[in-house]
């Protein structure tokens, strides 16, 4: 898989990476990965009420 990044984007991924809460990429773009599902998941709960 290929993914394209803004250079900002990729920009933060770095400093995400940088500051020791992750070991390397991936790891950043997994966990947004799962935010972003728990966040979509709440929203669409929410809509539901």
């Amino acid at each position: 898989m290929n993914i394209s990044f803004t250079k900002e984007q990729e920009k933060h991924i770095g400093s995400q990476v940088a500051s020791g809460e992750y070991q390397n990429n991936s790891e950043v773009v997994r966990d947004a990965l799962r935010l972003h599902g728990i966040y979509r998941e709440k929203v669409i709960n929410e809509l539901r009420k």
